[in-house]
Formats: C-alpha cells, structure tokens, sequence
C-alpha cells in the first residue's frame, strides 16, 4: 500500500481527458467524487498503447453541478461507461444522456491503478457547512419568537457553545414560548 500516493508512470498527468488519478488525488481541480451531468459528447485524442498509435475516441463534456461549471477535461466514453449510461437511461443514444445528472468517482483497479466510473446520482444535497461565525450573525439578527426557532434549528449544533448559549437564554427572555 506504500504507492497508493504515488503516479505510476504510464500515466500521462498532462492528458486531455481525465484520468482516475485526476479524481482521487483532487488534481486539476477535481475531486474523488463529483456530480456532474453530460452537456455533450465530441471526439479527442487518445494513445493506443498496445498499437502505440494515436486515435481519436468519444469524450464526455461535462458539467459540474455543485461548483455550476464546465470541467475543462472531457471522459472518454469506453463500453463500461455506455453499459451504465445505458442502464441508466434506457437509451442507447449518447443525445438521450446529455444533462442527465450522475456521479463521477475514481474506482481502484488492479490493472491502471485507479478508473474513471459513473454511478448513480443521489438528489440528496449534502447539508451546507456551516461555521460559529454565521451561527453569531444569525443570533444576532432575530427579531421575533419565529427566527429564534429558526435560528436554533439552523444552528443546533453550535447551541453548546458559550457565546450562542447565552445569547440563546438572553433571546428566550425576550421571545418566551408561547403559553397554550
């Protein structure tokens, strides 16, 4: 496991496409595991090695949906990939896949060390990280018993804290529980 971290040298770090290294390593500004969509689908450059030829192979152009960007490398599109994008939408026509919303991931494999694969994308968005400063800021601006309750649920796990505990007592005076 000691060249996990390492780049083995048949791959090209400057390609055209990108690489399961490009994913797992968060280079070129990627990250191990993305959601994107297909925006469109154009020929690229390639390199047999086997042939030690140059060819031309379809890329997937696609969009970044979290960072709302093209990414600048397209993926090349190999019989792994179809068969899942097939699956997935029910089309065997590349046109039917365009903005279909996925997740990019580097795979590990025994052969190139890390793939390029799609999987299903979750609609579940990842809760936003939040930080102490904005917890104070949202305190802060409470005017009414409805955004205290608000700000309390936003920011529960920041509640033991010192600061936003006495500003929660101080608020709890000023919008007291409505008595039934």
């Amino acid at each position: 496991m000691e060249n996990e971290n390492k780049t083995h040298w048949k791959k090209n770090l400057d390609s055209r496409y990108i690489s399961g290294e490009d994913l797992k390593f968060s280079l070129h500004g990627l990250s191990p595991e993305m959601s994107v969509c297909i925006r469109s689908a154009s020929d690229v450059e390639t390199f047999d090695q086997k042939n030690q030829t140059k060819e031309i192979a379809t890329g997937l152009i696609l969009f970044d949906i979290v960072k709302n960007k093209q990414l600048l490398k397209a993926v090349i599109l190999n019989k792994t990939n179809a068969a899942f994008f097939i699956k997935e939408t029910g089309s065997e026509y590349i046109e039917d896949w365009y903005n279909h919303n996925v997740t990019i991931y580097a795979k590990p494999d025994k052969r190139h060390n890390f793939v390029v694969r799609f999987k299903k994308y979750s609609s579940i968005p990842p809760p936003p990280i939040r930080t102490l400063d904005q917890a104070k800021a949202a305190f802060t601006k409470v005017t009414d018993r409805t955004t205290f309750v608000a700000a309390m649920n936003t920011y529960d796990e920041f509640i033991g804290n010192t600061e936003i505990q006495t500003k929660c007592t101080e608020l709890s005076k000023l919008y007291p529980k409505p008595v039934k």
